[in-house]
């Protein structure tokens, strides 16, 4: 291998190491995003985000809800937990 393919890989090892980082930055937001959500959408307080609950999520995003099969974790981006904070300020 010449120096421009080193060069070249060592540019793109890194590109995949910097990618790998935002990924994994935004991972740690989401799930913080996610718990406040959580928290805020739990109306009764007794601890559990229920499915009317999590409906009312749902709803308020815009975002389809199918009682039979929800997983509000991997349903909603982090931008859409952003917004209902946003929105649901307490």
């Amino acid at each position: 291998m010449g120096n421009e393919e080193v060069h070249f890989c060592m540019i793109m090892a890194l590109a995949g190491l910097i990618g790998l980082g935002v990924y994994v930055y935004r991972e740690v937001l989401k799930e913080g995003a996610f718990e406040k959500v959580e928290i805020r959408a739990d109306i009764n307080k007794d601890t559990f985000t229920d499915c009317k609950e999590w409906r009312k999520v749902y709803d308020l995003l815009g975002v389809h809800f199918d009682s039979s099969r929800y997983n509000p974790r991997e349903d909603l981006s982090l931008n859409q937990l952003e917004k209902y904070l946003s929105v649901n300020k307490k």
